[in-house]
């Protein structure tokens, strides 16, 4: 539930004092996580077969797509890098609804359909009414179809080759080229279109990107072979704990292309990660 604690602490604080920031995210943590825990009970009730994680996924889908990661610390201007679209909050919307589509399965063949209403209705809306808080059309389909088919359990490694040339980017690659536009200052009407390479460089250099590394170092050195055993494990017992780790990869496979999914890609990684290493633990 962590970013969509910080993305409604973000409009909170714009609204009654960002001074009193850490007083709103700590509200909010608790209004979240008890609305998720009725939202369960509620579940329970009613879908007797329906996975715990539902809840924390339906929960957080709506507040990442209600609330505008603008004012948040996951903002895509007021930082370092500004970007057209914030990847965490990319990441974090991707990753709910993939959630979603994933644990409604258990629920029966009717509910299934209701996931794929909920992709087709998140794409609908962005597209047809601008209700999100991205203006990026290509991202908003890529989400919805790698939310649908990964969530479903219908992932194959052909996939990746179409997330890499999916439509957007082709006409983002063929349309503009790669142009250079550091902090998204456009030098000219050309450089709207075309693909950023400032944004590769952004990722490089990100700090993320240096704390993913020392991670994925620490784990090749201290338990690289317990770490795929237990993935493996758990992937065997549920094969919903692969849908995160599976759509990180598709986000980076998207993101050659479409470079703001870099970060979502490795912000997911991330969380897949650290949720698996707890899972591990768990069942050892």
């Amino acid at each position: 539930m962590s970013p969509a604690i910080v993305d409604c602490a973000g409009i909170v604080g714009r609204y009654l004092g960002v001074e009193q920031w850490p007083v709103w995210m700590g509200l909010l943590c608790f209004a979240l996580l008890i609305g998720a825990s009725a939202l369960g009970w509620g579940f329970n009730r009613a879908l007797p077969d329906a996975h715990p994680l539902l809840p924390i996924g339906c929960l957080g889908l709506l507040a990442m797509c209600l609330v505008d990661p603008l004012w948040s610390f996951m903002s895509p201007v007021f930082n370092a890098r500004p970007n057209i679209a914030s990847p965490v909050a990319l990441a974090a919307t991707l990753g709910y609804l993939a959630l979603v589509v994933a644990c409604i399965q258990s629920c029966g063949p009717i509910w299934r359909w209701v996931g794929r209403l909920i992709c087709f209705l998140f794409l609908a809306v962005g597209i047809g009414l601008h209700a999100w808080w991205t203006a990026d059309l290509g991202a908003a389909l890529f989400i919805s179809v790698a939310s649908l088919v990964i969530g479903e359990g219908h992932f194959s490694w052909p996939m990746l080759a179409a997330f890499i040339a999916w439509p957007s980017s082709l006409i983002a690659l063929f349309a503009g080229g790669f142009v250079w536009a550091p902090r998204g200052l456009l030098t000219d009407s050309r450089s709207r279109v075309g693909i950023n390479l400032a944004t590769y460089i952004d990722f490089l250099s990100s700090p993320s990107l240096a704390i993913a590394i020392l991670l994925a170092g620490g784990i090749s050195v201290f338990g690289f072979r317990f770490f795929f055993h237990q993935i493996r494990k758990l992937g065997k017992l549920d094969g919903r704990r692969k849908v995160l780790p599976l759509i990180a990869l598709s986000s980076g496979a998207f993101g050659l292309l479409h470079p703001a999914f870099l970060l979502s890609s490795l912000v997911l990684a991330t969380g897949a990660t650290i949720a698996l290493l707890l899972d591990a633990v768990q069942t050892m």
